[in-house]
C-alpha cells in the first residue's frame, strides 16, 4: 500500500510559485493484519520563491505551506488559505 495525492492547481503568481494538492498518507500500522494504514487526507497550498540575501549576495528559497484535514477545508478554512497565500508580496 502507498499514500495517494493530487495536484489541483499550480500556479505562477506575484514572481512565486502556488501549489494546491491533497495527499493521503501511509504510515506503518501498529498491530492488525496490515502492515500500513492511510490517514485522513490532507489539503496542503504552498507557495515558494526565491528572494535575494540582503546586499544582492544571491539568492535564498522561501517557502510557506498551510495544510489542515481535508473534511475541515471547508469556506472558512479555504478563506483562510487563500487570505495567508494572497498576503505573499504585501509585507516589504
Amino acid at each position: 500500500d502507498s499514500g495517494s495525492s493530487e495536484m489541483i492547481s499550480a500556479v505562477k503568481d506575484k514572481n512565486a510559485y502556488v501549489f494546491d494538492y491533497v495527499a493521503t498518507p501511509t504510515v506503518p500500522a501498529e498491530g492488525g493484519p496490515s502492515m500500513t494504514r492511510e490517514l485522513k487526507t490532507q489539503h496542503f497550498r504552498t507557495i515558494f520563491t526565491l528572494l535575494p540575501f540582503k546586499d544582492n549576495a544571491g539568492l535564498t528559497l522561501v517557502t510557506i505551506t498551510i495544510q489542515t484535514t481535508q473534511d475541515r477545508y471547508d469556506g472558512a478554512t479555504k478563506r483562510m488559505f487563500d487570505d495567508i497565500i494572497g498576503s505573499y508580496g504585501k509585507i516589504s
